[in-house]
């Protein structure tokens, strides 16, 4: 099987569960899409150097993603430091 093969068929199996771990912690699913495309981007730029499909997953664990730092977060300090967070 091709690099780009293994790839997709991981992919594929687990695109939908990182969009939604990455909902739950962002609370926006556009955000979430986005942060999840991110690590598996990230994850492709390293696919030749993962032995197995099996390692691949810590790649794309929403904990261990760039994509969701404190300033991403609901109720964080961006946030709180918004123009629309009604502070005067």
């Amino acid at each position: 099987m091709s690099e780009q093969a293994a790839f997709e068929g991981f992919y594929r199996e687990h695109v939908g569960r990182v969009v939604r771990a990455c909902t739950l912690v962002l609370l926006d699913l556009s955000e979430a899409g986005d942060v999840a495309a991110e690590a598996f981007a990230r994850l492709w730029s390293r696919w030749n150097v993962i032995e197995d499909d099996d390692h691949a997953g810590g790649y794309v664990r929403p904990s261990r993603s760039p994509g969701i730092s404190s300033s991403r977060r609901p109720g964080s300090a961006g946030d709180l430091m918004s123009p629309t967070s009604g502070s005067s």
